[in-house]
């Protein structure tokens, strides 16, 4: 069963560098996004924010809520 994004840590996934998943952002108006895990360096301290490195056309418009 499929977990939601914010429960699953990419190096849980069992992927490896050279790999290419469809990450689905949005169920509603289906934003869907091509990834390729570029590498992976045990070395280096975890980033904080994921790093983009090639985009393509306009990002979408983040959503606001008020809670």
């Amino acid at each position: 069963m499929p977990q939601a994004a914010e429960e699953l840590a990419i190096q849980e996934m069992g992927i490896f560098a050279g790999q290419k998943l469809i990450y689905l952002f949005d169920f509603g108006d289906r934003w869907e996004f091509s990834v390729e895990l570029m590498g992976i360096d045990k070395e280096e301290p975890l980033p904080l924010k994921p790093i983009i490195v090639e985009a393509k056309g306009e990002s979408p418009q983040q959503y606001r809520y008020e809670w």
